[in-house]
């Protein structure tokens, strides 16, 4: 099994993403969200986005998420990007999404055992 950069992975999740709709989106697709699915820390996500945003590959529109008050950002493909991701293999596609469950599996049960350490 490959081992993908977090680049790789974070195009990846954005193109299975659900797509945004005018002023809303969904929490997978914040920076924070982004971080949790590929299991990384949100400021290592934030700086691979910002080369991604530089490099014409991807972008953020301010938008609502249903859980918060506030806009965030919701990050998508450019047409670029989504040429980047069509050169994957669906074989390698497939190998990264199930990198990106065992992150996010690895992630939800390092919050389980936080939480009952605090309780």
């Amino acid at each position: 099994m490959m081992e993908y950069t977090v680049k790789e992975r974070i195009i990846a999740h954005l193109q299975v993403c659900p797509p945004l709709k005018e002023f809303t989106g969904t929490a997978d697709r914040t920076a924070v969200g982004i971080a949790q699915a590929i299991g990384k820390g949100r400021a290592h996500a934030s700086l691979v986005l910002n080369r991604l945003l530089n490099e014409g590959l991807a972008d953020y529109r301010a938008c609502r998420i249903p859980e918060q008050h506030m806009k965030v950002r919701c990050w998508f493909l450019t047409p670029d990007g989504g040429y980047q991701c069509a050169r994957f293999t669906v074989n390698e596609l497939y190998e990264i999404r199930q990198t990106l469950r065992r992150a996010d599996c690895l992630l939800s049960r390092k919050i389980k055992i936080a939480s009952n350490k605090k309780g």
